[in-house]
């Protein structure tokens, strides 16, 4: 019998604690056990504070896995939506022999700003003077260029684990997840993409308002989990 995987999920800073009916996509879905982070958040605390509490959790599931459930073979997977999706990517580079598989939902893998950041600059839920004024909250000018903040600028991405990448095409975040993903394919790294058409930022927890995408993003990633289990 195959062990159950662990999957350590990463919510967007900005849920709320009862945001949580598209987590059932791993429950229910896969099935996994799941692990839903708690962060420290900005303004109070500001970067790193999150990445290494990000970190504490997987490295103590690592190290837990039996006393969540699972058993000594059971792989484990993070994912996160949005900057979520950052510290999902950021858990794969600092602990690479132990995250197995990552799911990274519109992340923000970068600060500079790509086309697509002045493209959708007046959109829905993710304006850029909210995305900046998050930014700004969180971190200094030099840490956006420091790699645990601007994925895209690590030093080594052959260390990444099988990846699936959920993209909103009507998302500042777009081109910078799809330049992405164009990095992990360069260097070797098992790299799926899914482009969501018609969708905005923060679609994903928002099944009410995006049914079907939602539906066929959940049925995406749950398919994605379950072949990291054969």
């Amino acid at each position: 019998m195959t062990a159950m995987n662990i999957h350590v999920y990463v919510k967007n800073p900005n849920a709320v604690p009862t945001d949580t009916e598209y987590m059932f996509v791993y429950s229910r879905m896969v099935p996994c056990i799941l692990v839903d982070v708690e962060y420290r958040r900005s303004p109070e605390h500001k970067f790193p504070a999150s990445n290494e509490d990000a970190k504490s959790v997987v490295a103590w599931v690592a190290a837990n896995k039996a006393s969540l459930g699972g058993a000594s073979s059971s792989k484990i997977g993070v994912s996160g939506d949005s900057n979520g999706g950052r510290l999902a990517a950021v858990m794969c580079y600092d602990l690479p022999r132990v995250v197995d598989f990552a799911v990274l939902i519109y992340p923000k893998v970068s600060y500079q700003d790509y086309p697509s950041c002045d493209e959708f600059k007046n959109g829905p839920l993710l304006p850029k003077v909210r995305m900046d004024w998050f930014s700004r909250l969180t971190l200094t000018e030099d840490d956006y260029r420091n790699p645990r903040a601007s994925v895209v600028l690590q030093p080594d991405h052959s260390v990444m684990p099988p990846t699936l990448v959920l993209v909103a095409e009507l998302d500042p975040l777009r081109d910078g997840a799809l330049d992405y993903v164009k990095i992990l394919t360069a260097a070797g790294v098992d790299v799926e993409m899914e482009l969501i058409k018609g969708v905005p930022h923060t679609f994903w927890t928002l099944p009410g308002a995006f049914k079907e995408n939602c539906q066929r993003s959940y049925e995406r990633v749950a398919a994605f989990i379950r072949k990291q289990s054969l």
